[in-house]
């Protein structure tokens, strides 16, 4: 790890593997403790996992489908922030929060002084487990798509600053491996290219928050909390931006995606709010979308 750190290395994760091993975890966070970098992690208790399909729960049981249970995840950031603290307060960041729970541990650690981030992501803002019903593999992500109250939970955590940004979670996968059977289909979906309507959509026009709220959990918190510098809109400065157009209305069309995947869930939906274009590396790029 600090090789790495040393060659450039912001932060350290597994990805999508939760870090199980509780002793393997401490010694994480004494490691990084040399020059206070990140660790993040997806929070996942895998022996309560194995083999699921979706959250555990009265459609999961309808449907006669291995549950994801809430617990699942919020043990593995108790403990995390547990340890975190105990070791001298180290950086923490979770990724993807989807439950009501999680967001109130989140809540209290950081009312005591812990040094934790987190974000979520617009599908788990969106959608709730109804949604996989017919067993459509578009709904089929981990962590899994929770109910109405853990969304609320969610959005109220956004509201009162307990999550830090938002993530795409952008996975994208073969039509091929998504034509198997349900319950072998990868978890997971694109989110690249729709996150910024579905978040302009759901917070700025339904729920209120500001433009510049919404602005800082896309930007401004992300580099923050990677220790990034912060990007300037001045004479003088690289451009690197994006353009967009907060009141514009269009309908997702999966076709259209420059991504070669097409498993999304919002495909047909309507957006209010659209990326126009992107300024980076001295390129001007139109929006396809």
């Amino acid at each position: 790890m600090l090789g790495l750190a040393d060659s450039g290395a912001v932060y350290f994760t597994d990805d999508g593997a939760c870090v199980s091993s509780a002793e393997v975890m401490k010694r994480a966070f004494e490691y990084v403790g040399y020059k206070d970098y990140l660790i993040a992690q997806h929070c996942e208790e895998h022996s309560l996992t194995t083999d699921f399909a979706m959250n555990e729960g009265e459609i999961s049981m309808q449907l006669g489908l291995k549950g994801y249970p809430r617990v699942a995840e919020e043990i593995i950031i108790d403990r995390d922030i547990k340890l975190a603290k105990y070791l001298g307060n180290r950086r923490y960041h979770i990724q993807h929060l989807s439950t009501s729970g999680a967001v109130e541990i989140v809540r209290a650690a950081k009312s005591n002084g812990n040094r934790v981030s987190c974000e979520v992501t617009p599908h788990h803002l969106w959608f709730t487990d109804e949604k996989l019903i017919g067993y459509d593999s578009n709904f089929k992500m981990n962590p899994p798509l929770r109910n109405s109250s853990d969304i609320s939970a969610l959005i109220q955590g956004l509201r009162d600053k307990t999550i830090d940004c938002i993530a795409s979670d952008h996975a994208p996968h073969s039509l091929e491996e998504c034509e198997a059977e349900f319950e072998k289909i990868p978890n997971g979906v694109i989110g690249l290219e729709t996150q910024l309507g579905a978040i302009l959509t759901l917070l700025y026009h339904t729920h209120k928050f500001s433009l510049n709220d919404i602005i800082s959990l896309f930007t401004l918190n992300p580099r923050k909390i990677l220790g990034l510098p912060q990007v300037l809109i001045q004479v003088g400065e690289p451009a690197n931006l994006t353009i967009f157009a907060p009141d514009k209305e269009w309908t997702v069309d999966k076709e259209k995606f420059l991504s070669k995947g097409r498993n999304t869930p919002f495909d047909k939906i309507e957006f209010k709010g659209k990326p126009e274009y992107i300024i980076n590396n001295y390129q001007k790029i139109k929006s396809n979308l």
